[in-house]
């Protein structure tokens, strides 16, 4: 137990170097100094005398999108933490399962051919085609082992991540200018120069609360690791 509770002290202190080094470094690089006074002057109002050019740079650009990219990464670690979990297999991951690949046909099919546009934005596009890409592997797993999808999901992943690559590349080559190619490449790629608080407001959350989920349910993820038979034995509920 103390082990644990000095891994995790440790962790969060490497989380929150990380969040101060990306609050700090930059084109215009600021001083550790400074940007815990702009956070001391937004927290409790301490009325540090800071230039309000770089306050501004510190709270509502840099912090910001430190703040998103801690919560981007999170989030992936413990999507492959649990599928890895489930899967009982160290390289399940969602790039490797084809649901990243996905996600990108999702959003080039809203962006591009404008399918569904009036409704659905190319987020909620690629959150579509990632569920149906993992509709897909896990249809193409049962088909080639109708007893249990664990050894053959990974192969199937790559399938289906192949295909899905090929779709969206085929997509952008036919129906794209060059300038629409331009920009669906940059947003696949991603980007965190648009990140202001809304966007902390949505992303924090939301990883905080799977996280949450993850930590409730993390006997069964253990027992999970161990097979399908073991987690029965334990009361887990493999079906």
């Amino acid at each position: 137990m103390i082990k644990r509770l000095g891994l995790t002290c440790a962790a969060l202190a490497a989380l929150l170097g990380a969040l101060l080094a990306g609050t700090s470094i930059g084109e215009n690089p600021l001083s550790l100094a400074l940007v815990g006074q702009v956070l001391a002057n937004h927290a409790w109002q301490a009325g540090y005398p800071v230039d309000p050019i770089d306050a501004g740079v510190v709270w509502n650009y840099r912090l910001t999108r430190s703040l998103v990219a801690a919560a981007c990464g999170a989030g992936l670690a413990t999507c492959g933490v649990i599928l890895q979990a489930l899967l009982r297999n160290p390289l399940a991951e969602p790039y490797l399962l084809g649901l990243s690949a996905g996600a990108s046909t999702g959003a080039v099919l809203v962006g591009l051919l404008g399918l569904g546009s009036m409704t659905l934005s190319m987020s909620a596009g690629a959150f579509i085609g990632a569920l149906a890409a993992f509709a897909l592997v896990l249809l193409l797993a049962r088909a080639a082992s109708p007893g249990g999808i664990g050894a053959h999901i990974i192969l199937a992943g790559v399938a289906g991540s192949q295909l899905f690559n090929a779709v969206t590349a085929l997509l952008i080559t036919k129906s794209a200018t060059a300038e629409q190619a331009r920009g669906i490449l940059f947003w696949l790629l991603g980007n965190l120069s648009g990140v202001r608080w809304p966007s902390v407001w949505l992303a924090v959350p939301v990883a905080l609360l799977g996280l949450l989920v993850c930590l409730w349910q993390r006997r069964a993820l253990d027992a999970f690791t161990f097979g399908a038979d073991s987690a029965a034995s334990l009361g887990v509920a493999v079906r």
